[in-house]
């Protein structure tokens, strides 16, 4: 499906005890797929405005090592959607390069471990990012035509997962490390 023009369909819940999110996983014979450490670079692209999508490339560093670049749009009114395209890149520096000439910028690198899951088919990550704390996302990109019928099967994922509604996040993992960047900066830290 890489290349075609999905509709990512996902929740994201901040996650106070991973422990209890893989016992839970097993509890419900959740298969367990792999581990991988992902390092993501983020560009924002000085003609698009903020908050119309993210763009980012990722190199997935353990597993089955490659590159990818995807480019998202703005999520919709709920926040559990928006459009993805996603494409394998070869040659990552060369990639960066071009985006750097045509004027995009890298606000954010962002470093996660993830163990990815399925259950009742559908994915289910639990995120180890650097920096930000654990996170369970659950949910894929797919068709425009299937995109109710993913949002029902993610809502019952999480009830099953008792995972609690309040704690969901709806900003990326992008918009979590600018803000957290940001209060590192206006916080007074350690002056002699």
């Amino acid at each position: 499906m890489r290349g075609e023009h999905l509709t990512e369909v996902e929740i994201k819940l901040v996650v106070e005890d991973p422990s209890a999110v893989r016992r839970r996983l097993r509890q419900l014979s959740a298969r367990a797929i792999r581990s991988v450490t992902l390092v993501d670079i983020y560009f924002e692209l000085p003609w698009r405005p903020p908050g119309e999508g993210e763009m980012r490339l990722r190199e997935v560093v353990r597993g089955d090592a490659h590159h990818e670049l995807t480019l998202k749009g703005p999520p919709d009114a709920d926040g559990d959607s928006r459009q993805e395209i996603t494409t394998e890149v070869s040659n990552p520096d060369a990639m960066a390069g071009i985006l750097e000439m045509v004027g995009a910028v890298v606000p954010a690198r962002i470093e996660k471990t993830r163990d990815e899951f399925s259950l009742d088919g559908v994915p289910v990550c639990l995120d180890d990012v650097a920096g930000l704390g654990y996170f369970v996302e659950i949910g894929a990109p797919v068709a425009q035509s299937e995109v109710a019928s993913m949002k029902l099967r993610i809502r019952r994922v999480a009830e099953d997962l008792e995972l609690d509604s309040e704690s969901r996040e709806q900003r990326s993992y992008l918009e979590l490390t600018l803000l957290s960047m940001e209060s590192e900066v206006d916080s007074p830290g350690d002056s002699k």
